[in-house]
């Protein structure tokens, strides 16, 4: 017979390391160009596409946003440039401070926002599996030490923390020039540390067992 309803809850939780990066920046050129086909038709945007891919970055992780004009304004004559927004999918990771220094190289880019890209959804699930097994594993323990046993799952609930990972911005800060100040004349820029990203998720079962008497 029944004799009435343990609830326990229990959590698991696991450090997720960011699967890509994200580089948002921009660039100025003499070309007005638009779309893609300014990786190859813009002399700025195709120079530093070449570096890209010399580190291994294919050409279908480069993507150019948006292209505006840059009207300035002199004595004797008004010259126009193009600014080209771009963004870098980057996937192999251990790539990121190269490409990042190619950006902090070049005269003609600023680099202005990186995003971490994380692959939650099978982790979550993950971790609620293994909260429940705590869950069970804490409640069959807690009846034996009274001498009562499990007589079945009444219900069960769960809830995941998915903490915001902001973008780390460049364009509000002095970051860029303190970079830039790090570069050796005539060479490419070294950040001197990888640079990884990664937040803690977590998920918490609540469940309520059915509680019955030794037989």
């Amino acid at each position: 017979m029944q004799s009435g309803i343990l609830r326990v809850s229990a959590r698991a939780e696991r450090e997720l390391e960011a699967s890509e990066a994200r580089v948002h920046f921009t660039l100025e050129g003499e070309t007005f160009v638009y779309g893609n086909a300014a990786l190859s038709r813009s002399r700025e945007v195709a120079d530093l596409v070449g570096k890209f891919k010399a580190t291994g970055l294919l050409e279908s992780e480069i993507q150019v946003v948006s292209v505006t004009a840059k009207i300035q304004s002199g004595t004797l004559l008004k010259s126009t440039r193009a600014v080209f927004r771009l963004r870098l999918n980057v996937r192999d990771l251990s790539k990121l401070t190269e490409v990042l220094g190619l950006i902090v190289s070049a005269k003609n880019a600023n680099l202005d926002l990186l995003e971490w890209v994380f692959e939650e959804e099978a982790v979550l699930l993950e971790l609620v599996v293994q909260a429940m097994k705590k869950a069970s594993h804490k409640a069959e323990l807690m009846v034996q030490a009274i001498g009562k046993k499990i007589a079945g799952l009444h219900s069960a609930s769960d809830s995941s923390e998915l903490p915001h990972f902001a973008p780390i911005s460049f364009a509000q800060e002095s970051g860029m020039e303190m970079m830039r100040m790090r570069m050796p004349k005539g060479g490419s820029m070294d950040l001197g540390t990888e640079l990884r990203g990664s937040k803690m998720l977590s998920s918490q079962v609540v469940a309520e067992f059915w509680v019955t008497d030794q037989d």
